[in-house]
């Protein structure tokens, strides 16, 4: 069965009919769900904040990066929809988490978004969901960390 789940998402993504779901809207999430969009696949965002989720409804972008008319017009093809609403991940065939990592006092990232994020996925995941456990640069290291080696627990 997984082998299918992958062949699948796999034939949706080459033909564009995957939805791909960012969560956290920020300075990478933001730009990077538009860059999806423009590229004719259907996203769906993801923030907590909703006053960021009201701008973007009304095309009014809050990164210097992002124009408003490359805003409004992303919107504009239906491609592209933002929600608080975490139920939303079982729509999705990806999922790709950019929450913050602030460095705390002793300059190690604080990574209780990253939990609060994963729980959030772990929590509405369908079933025959594909799911990813691979984390680049949390603990600063080349190879990438999975969830558990920052103590996220899957099961």
């Amino acid at each position: 069965m997984r082998k299918n789940n992958i062949r699948n998402l796999k034939q949706k993504i080459e033909c564009k009919k995957a939805t791909v779901g960012i969560i956290g809207l920020g300075y990478v999430g933001f730009p990077l769900a538009l860059t999806f969009a423009k590229n004719g696949f259907g996203v769906i965002g993801i923030d907590i904040d909703k006053d960021r989720i009201k701008k973007i409804k009304k095309g009014i972008s809050y990164i210097t990066d992002v124009p408003n008319t490359e805003l409004k017009n992303t919107l504009k093809k239906k491609k592209f929809k933002v929600t608080q609403d975490v139920k939303s991940i079982k729509k999705l065939d990806a999922v790709i988490i950019c929450v913050p990592t602030p460095l705390g006092k002793d300059r190690t990232p604080d990574i209780s978004y990253i939990r609060e994020a994963v729980s959030k996925v772990k929590d509405n995941i369908r079933k025959g969901q594909n799911s990813c456990s691979r984390i680049d640069n949390i603990s600063g290291n080349d190879k990438g960390d999975t969830f558990a080696d920052i103590g996220i627990d899957r099961s």
